[in-house]
This record gives C-alpha cells, structure tokens and sequence, in this order.
C-alpha cells in the first residue's frame, strides 16, 4: 500500500522511534544544567535509551535471533505495549519540570524537552496502535493464529489486499441466519447445504451451527485429489512455486 511495503514501512517507523529517543537522550544530556532536578535528566535519558534498545532489537531481530518465538507479532506488541505507557508517563511528568535555580530565565530548555518526550510518546503510542489493529483485524478476519506469525516475515502477517477482499465480499448475516443448521443434501436430519445460487463469493461460503470460517472451507472435490496440498491462510497472499516432474525418456518402451 501506498507503494511500499509492510516490511519497509515497520522499518521505516522503528527508525523514527530511535531517532527520537537519540535526540530527547542527547538534549537532556546537553542541557542538563538548566533542569532544577537531577530526577528530570534521569527521566529524560533513561525512558529514551530503553525506547532505542528495543526498537534497535526489534529492527535486527530477524539477524539476532533465530528463534521465531522471539521475532512474532506478540513479541512486537509486547515492546511496544510496555514502552508506550512508559513513555506517556514521561510526557506527563515533564509538565513537572522546573528550571534550575542559577537560570530561572532559562524556560525554553523545560519546553523542548516536553516537545520531545511527547513526540517520542506518540510515535512509540501509535506504532503499537497501528500494530496491534492490524493484528486484531487478521485474526478476526484472516488468520486466528497471526501472533505467533513473524512480524518481519515474507508474506507479510498483515496481507492488506486479501483483508480488503474478504471485507468486499463479506455477506451480511443476522443472527437468525447464523444460527441456522445445515447437511448435505439427502440427510434425514433438518440440516441442509446452502444453495450455491445464493453466494456471489468467490469463496466457498458454509453456514452451520458450529460457525466453520468460510474462508478454511474447501470442497470434496479436493479432498479426494491425491496430492494435494491447501495451501494455508499465509500462503494464499503470496506466490506459490508449483513444480512438476515425470519420469525419464528411457523408462518408456515402444508396444
């Protein structure tokens, strides 16, 4: 979307994260004579050197660790979730701040470093936003088991265009309609497969009682092909290598 892609996009916005914590850590540094209380220094160096670590890891995850468990989508909100509360308490406890008492003048320093802080507050707040929407919206939608997905992983854990596909083609149900039962035709019970004249989708929509995901459904034509495989939610966003092979030349005979 918008001509790049999810992987540059996370980068992209993890690299802001650590410029801002570098530039709020270096002005508290700069300016820490014109701050009335040690505390406040602390608070403006402290806060963004653990913002710059986890986002630095986080970039390089994919090269540190080997381990997907650490590289998933829960692993990134987890971060991110713990920093942006941090964060924002620093916001806050800069409207705190006072200038030291050999500058009383000196007011601007107090200002910019709370321009700082909430400006590293709101970039850690709406990457974890941003986040954790796109991972609600493929596990309700897609793909339930998106957070154990690497978040830097090829397809990305957040296909865009399958999630704006299945919102396009999603039929409106009540909940009468939700909880009606059906089987296959020729069943003595009251159940009964849904007429494929009713369904525009280019999926292959079962309702039943036990609310089966539509978009897991596959026909009986498939299950009896030997060797097939159906490729999984991940899968199908992406490009599949089908390849094909037979026997030599020689292993055939003249009758």
């Amino acid at each position: 979307m918008f001509g790049i892609t999810q992987r540059v996009a996370r980068a992209a916005w993890l690299v802001v994260i650590m410029l801002s914590s570098v530039v709020c850590f270096t002005f508290a540094l700069v300016m820490r004579r014109f701050f009335g209380r040690p505390t406040d220094v602390v608070t403006l160096t402290i806060v963004p050197g653990v913002c710059f670590i986890a986002s630095s890891v986080a970039l390089c995850a994919n090269y540190l660790f080997r381990s997907s468990a650490v590289r998933c989508v829960a692993m990134e909100l987890l971060w991110a979730g713990s920093m942006s509360p941090i964060a924002l308490i620093m916001g806050l406890y800069t409207y705190a701040f006072a200038p030291a008492s050999e500058y009383p003048d000196k007011v601007w320093p107090i200002y910019a470093a709370r321009i700082l802080a909430w400006e590293l507050a709101i970039t850690v707040t709406l990457y974890l936003i941003g986040t954790l929407s796109l991972a609600l919206l493929t596990s309700w939608l897609i793909d339930k088991d998106v957070w154990l997905r690497p978040i830097a992983g090829s397809p990305s854990p957040f296909p865009l265009a399958l999630m704006w596909h299945v919102l396009r083609h999603r039929e409106p149900t009540s909940e009468d309609e939700k909880e009606k039962r059906m089987c296959p035709p020729g069943c003595a019970c009251a159940r009964k497969l849904e007429s494929a004249d009713d369904s525009n989708s280019d999926f292959v929509h079962i309702r039943s009682g036990e609310h089966h995901n539509p978009r897991e459904a596959i026909t009986q034509a498939d299950e009896r092909v030997p060797g097939i495989r159906v490729p999984n939610v991940v899968e199908r966003s992406s490009f599949i290598a089908i390849g094909l092979s037979g026997y030599e030349a020689d292993a055939y005979t003249d009758v």
